[in-house]
């Protein structure tokens, strides 16, 4: 048995009775199953026909060399190249459902593969929707499955490429409002804040300007800077949940710097406080800046607490009175 090791397979059984390809007979494996036979199982290769013609095909998909004979090495030679290719992708691409259904299943056979027969001959078969028996039918099926199982591949390799594609296409249609290359849309941004004065902003909002700012560029570093920015973790580590709460943080952070620019080209005299106010309604926007002297804070704040006494304790509903109130007067 020894001997022939080539034609046979040697699976481990775990706790929860699965059965765990082992790819090298070393001398811990030997010792193992001197002591506790039970957990070890032998079985033979017997691979031909049809799943030789699969297999064939994996291989030339990995641009290995044709087989006319199945064992051991060649199954390890050719589950290697998958198990690294996952191992490759990083957080992101190892958790996102942004993808077809065949690529997280692809993924999912690829994580759990424990038996490179039934990984092959089954789980990346149903993965791609085809059945085995199916590929048999003729070559143009065959063909398919290799096609499939490339797309697939590919498609994992490009997730993490295409959540940048979002936020690039986010930035340029919802922050800017035209399509434009990453040079153009860079210049754009930071031409649009240079007369904000930094040592005026709150920290986030700091953080925020220098990435925009920043020297980077590459493309893909910069956005994932700017991602790292607004979520404070390494944008390949982000969940498919946090790409909305990004996109938002921005737009609301754009916002803030947009009213700051306004804000910070005003001449403010000491003690004064300048506030830019926008109304969005159905018919539109309204926007006014309005300048509080040092000495009408002290009516604003008396006024104030007036106007919280008559107010709704209901939060939407107080919001809505004051809107009402704040077109009124912008109408005026």
């Amino acid at each position: 048995l020894f001997i022939n090791r080539g034609d046979f397979a040697l699976y481990e059984v775990d706790n929860k009775g699965e059965a765990r390809f082992v790819p090298e007979l070393n001398d811990s494996t030997l010792y193992m199953m001197t002591r506790q036979p039970n957990r070890f199982q032998v079985k033979a290769f017997e691979i031909s026909g049809l799943r030789l013609r699969v297999f064939n095909k994996y291989r030339e998909i990995l641009e290995q060399g044709k087989t006319s004979k199945l064992g051991q090495e060649g199954f390890i030679e050719s589950v290697r190249p998958f198990l690294v290719f996952y191992r490759s992708l990083n957080e992101y691409a190892k958790q996102t459902e942004r993808i077809s259904f065949e690529a997280r299943e692809l993924r999912a056979a690829i994580l759990d593969a424990k038996d490179p027969e039934k990984t092959f001959f089954e789980a990346i078969p149903k993965a791609l929707r085809m059945e085995l028996d199916v590929l048999d039918a003729s070559d143009a099926k065959l063909a398919e499955f290799a096609v499939k199982l490339n797309e697939a591949i590919q498609e994992l390799k490009e997730a993490y490429g295409e959540l940048l594609n979002r936020i690039e296409k986010f930035i340029c249609d919802e922050i800017l409002g035209k399509t434009m290359e990453f040079e153009g849309y860079k210049n754009a941004l930071a031409k649009r804040y240079k007369g904000v004065k930094e040592h005026r902003l709150l920290p986030k909002q700091k953080v925020f300007l220098a990435r925009l700012n920043s020297p980077l560029n590459d493309r893909d570093s910069w956005l994932a800077s700017i991602g790292q920015s607004l979520l404070g973790k390494p944008l390949e580590r982000i969940v498919d949940s946090e790409e909305e709460v990004l996109k938002d943080r921005m737009k609301q952070l754009v916002q803030e710097l947009d009213n700051l620019q306004v804000i910070h080209k005003m001449k403010v005299e000491e003690g004064e406080q300048v506030f830019k106010l926008d109304v969005t309604t159905a018919d539109g926007m309204r926007s006014q800046n309005i300048r509080i002297s040092k000495e009408q804070l002290e009516n604003v704040k008396g006024v104030s607490k007036e106007v919280e006494k008559l107010l709704a304790k209901n939060k939407n509903l107080t919001l809505a009175v004051l809107s009402h109130l704040l077109g009124k007067e912008l109408d005026k």
